[in-house]
């Protein structure tokens, strides 16, 4: 064994001392056989022995190479006429005398331009004529002209897209040039647009009569249909769209009925594609003559496997240079060339033991070439391959194992670089056994056998798939419970933000990190117990069959399901689940908190508020905008707080320094001060503000407008221009501006009475919810 391969029980190379001074091979053939398997084996000629001496002779050997002329006649047509070069004859009779008898000078000119080429060719090893024989004087091509048959000699045909005529029907209208009219679907009427259809419309009118027992009016209200004038109560009226017709032109051939057919430009005619629009064809035809090829080998030797090995494994071309040649001899029998060559091949025997197998090889020429190595590579590396089929067998494909494991194993193997051959062509998912063995006979020419390359792609290809995995598995199954514990941690706390797919995310994502960096330690352990150049090259055949590809795909779908379970369970927790409710109320609350001003609702008794502990908590940690919108609740007692307008006070004063110019703090001071005992002049002030605070935009500052100018008691009453700020309230949408005009309108206070304006304000009330605008509309 060579001392420089040997190996240690953990796989690293060592060095072991010579015990013997080294020997150079003394048979020549060994010599080539010791060369050929020491770069790809861990073996060198130490573990080769000659058994006998080798022996030297000259092997006859004759090859015969048969050829063959035959002539035919090659006859074709085409477009137009004759190209130049080309004979014509008359007439189909004469073009067929005139090829025969073309054929028959080529083949009789042919014995003796064959006999030409022999004799120029005299002595030539294996010379073969070309496949055409171009050697051969060319008759040359002949042929005739004919009228067209497709056009017959008018160079044009009918178009068959059109049939001849030019144009082709319209498809949409089928050659009416009408179709239905779009509007009234042929019908000359549609549905009339003032009545739906219907004939009628209805109308609710009112009537007051007087009832003793109640001694007042009572209103009553009764559905009366009114006729439709526009349609004369037909529900269907003329279609203007169509003229009164039913029909309109159609789009596809503008009312002519067809399309001009654009292949012939409406001429009906185009040009003849047989002969290219010239109303002629031809025909012509050559004399051909092909060579047909074949070579025998005799071998005298009464060693029927060296005459089996020259015949399969030697290459004919190579026999002279691996031996001499004696002779060439030509024979010409009419189209017919024989050539005998005979030749003395210097052959070697060698009888050889390697491991206590007995080998034959043979060497041939001066080099000793050997073609065929007779497996003896594969018995050296069958200890090696038998090793590594065991520890396959006794492996698992998920647990890693201590000591001389299946990593060992497979690096003792592929230090061989024949092994790493067949490793490498493994690789590829799509080889089989057949594409190794083809691939390692090309390389190694016999040094192993079909059986070596099956059970080594075997055992391989199983081998490299469970190393990776071996070496994965468990960091993998820990990496995906660290996933689910993360996922379920960060889902738990909320962090960063509440919900599923943060968690998920983050987890995966740290979980792909971590795989990176185990795949990195992983390769970098699988490559350091091999030699230099030999790990990158079992990295790349781990990356090639796909075993890094499916790692990674297993791990995407791993990790996810598994933070997916832990955060199903942990969301089970009562604790969790409480921690998760007060989250999304926080969060629904900060959003109706950013929302609040953007909402559309004027009235701001009607908005949707925050949660009031949310609230508080904003304005105690100093946020203008919660402390405006928690003073507006507290002094509208809206969102099912309790009015306190001493509260609203505190939060107005605290947010005062930012809020000063805007409408809804300006507003809110204003609405605070009438709420409370209010002089004269707070109500001018408050006055003030509101004009300000609706100049600005704000229909609450409008609604609280008309209240001072509408009250009894207020300094600023003025009920004509109250009634007008309110109506301006109540046209913007503001359900109680709209409720307050309504009633004062039903009941005629401070203006006339209108129940048709007052029922339309009421109408708009309840619309919006408040139950004192239903039950004003039934006292109307």
């Amino acid at each position: 064994m060579s001392t420089e391969h040997a190996t240690a029980e953990s796989g690293a190379p060592i060095a072991t001392p010579a015990s013997t001074p080294y020997a150079p091979p003394t048979g020549q053939v060994l010599g080539v056989v010791a060369a050929h398997i020491e770069p790809v084996t861990r073996f060198d000629a130490r573990d080769l022995t000659e058994t006998a001496p080798e022996e030297a002779y000259g092997l006859p050997v004759e090859l015969t190479v048969d050829q063959y002329v035959s002539f035919s006649e090659r006859i074709g047509s085409g477009p137009a006429r004759l190209p130049a070069g080309v004979d014509k004859v008359g007439s189909q009779q004469a073009f067929r005398q005139e090829l025969a008898e073309r054929l028959d000078t080529a083949q009789s000119e042919a014995p003796r331009a064959l006999q030409a080429w022999a004799n120029g060719n005299a002595g030539s090893y294996r010379r073969l004529m070309p496949g055409t024989a171009a050697f051969l004087r060319s008759p040359g091509s002949v042929g005739y002209e004919h009228t067209c048959h497709q056009c017959h000699g008018a160079c044009h045909v009918t178009c068959p897209s059109c049939s001849g005529v030019g144009h082709t029907n319209c498809h949409a209208c089928f050659g009416a040039g009408k179709i239905n009219c779009y509007s009234c679907h042929g019908s000359k009427q549609q549905t009339c647009s003032s009545c739906g259809g219907r004939g009628s419309w209805t109308e609710q009118v009112s009537q007051q009569t007087w009832s003793s027992s109640s001694n007042s009016y009572v209103t009553t209200y009764q559905t009366v249909y009114r006729n439709c004038s526009a349609c004369s109560s037909s529900g269907r009226t003329t279609c203007y769209h169509c003229g009164y017709d039913g029909k309109i032109n159609c789009s596809g051939c503008f009312g002519k009925g067809h399309i001009d057919c654009g292949r012939c430009s409406t001429t009906g005619r185009i040009d003849c594609a047989s002969c290219l629009a010239s109303g002629i064809e031809h025909v012509r035809g050559t004399i051909v003559a092909e060579v047909v090829h074949d070579e025998t080998l005799s071998i005298v030797t009464p060693d029927e496997t060296l005459r089996k090995l020259v015949d399969a494994k030697v290459p004919r071309e190579d026999m002279p240079q691996l031996g001499e040649l004696l002779d060439v001899l030509h024979t010409v029998q009419g189209h017919a060339v024989e050539t005998r060559h005979r030749l003395r091949l210097d052959a070697r025997r060698a009888s050889l033991r390697a491991r206590d197998d007995d080998f034959v090889l043979y060497g041939f020429g001066p080099e000793a070439r050997v073609f065929s190595f007779d497996n003896i590579a594969g018995h050296l590396l069958t200890d090696d391959l038998e090793a590594l089929e065991a520890r396959v067998a006794t492996s698992s494909a998920w647990r890693r194992h201590k000591g001389s494991d299946l990593l060992d194993t497979t690096a003792d193997f592929l230090r061989s670089e024949l092994n790493m051959l067949i490793a490498e062509r493994v690789a590829d998912a799509k080889a089989g056994p057949e594409d190794a063995a083809a691939a390692v006979e090309t390389h190694f020419k016999g040094l192993v056998d079909q059986t070596y390359v099956a059970r080594a792609t075997t055992a391989l290809r199983t081998a490299l798939a469970r190393l990776y995995g071996s070496e994965l598995t468990e960091p993998a199954a820990y990496l995906c419970g660290l996933t689910a514990l993360a996922a379920g941690a960060l889902y738990g706390t909320g962090w960063p933000a509440p919900g599923v797919w943060q968690p998920v995310l983050w987890s995966v994502g740290g979980a792909a990190l971590a795989w990176l960096a185990l795949e990195w330690a992983t390769r970098r352990r699988i490559a350091k117990r091999f030699e230099a150049g030999f790990g990158q090259r079992v990295l790349d055949q781990l990356k090639a069959n796909g075993s890094v590809k499916r790692w990674r795909i297993g791990l995407a779908v791993a990790a996810p399901m598994a933070a997916l379970l832990a955060i199903q369970g942990t969301g089970m927790l009562p604790f969790v689940r409480s921690h998760h409710a007060l989250q999304q109320a926080r969060a629904d609350a900060q959003m109706l908190l950013a929302q609040w001003p953007m909402q559309f609702e004027p009235d701001l008794r009607l908005r949707t508020y925050p949660a009031e502990a949310v609230l508080e908590e904003q304005a105690q940690a100093g946020q203008t905008q919660a402390q405006l919108i928690l003073a507006w609740q507290k002094l509208l007692g809206a969102g099912g707080a309790t009015k306190d307008v001493a509260g609203a006070a505190r939060l107005l004063e605290q947010a005062a320094p930012q809020a000063r110019e805007s409408s809804l703090w300006q507003a809110a001071k204003a609405v605070q001060l009438l709420n409370q005992e209010a002089l004269p002049d707070d109500i001018r002030a408050a006055a003030q503000d509101l004009d300000r605070a609706a100049d600005k935009g704000l229909v609450e500052a409008r609604y609280w407008q008309a209240r001072i100018l509408l009250a009894e008691q207020s300094p600023l009453r003025d009920p004509r221009q109250g009634l007008r700020v309110l109506a301006q309230a109540a046209d913007k949408g503001h359900a109680h501006a709209a409720l307050m005009l309504g009633n004062k309108l039903a009941k005629g206070e401070d203006t006339r009475r209108d129940v048709r304006a007052a029922r339309r304000y009421l109408q708009q009330a309840a619309g919006k919810g408040l139950t004192e605008a239903n039950e004003a509309l039934q006292k109307l």
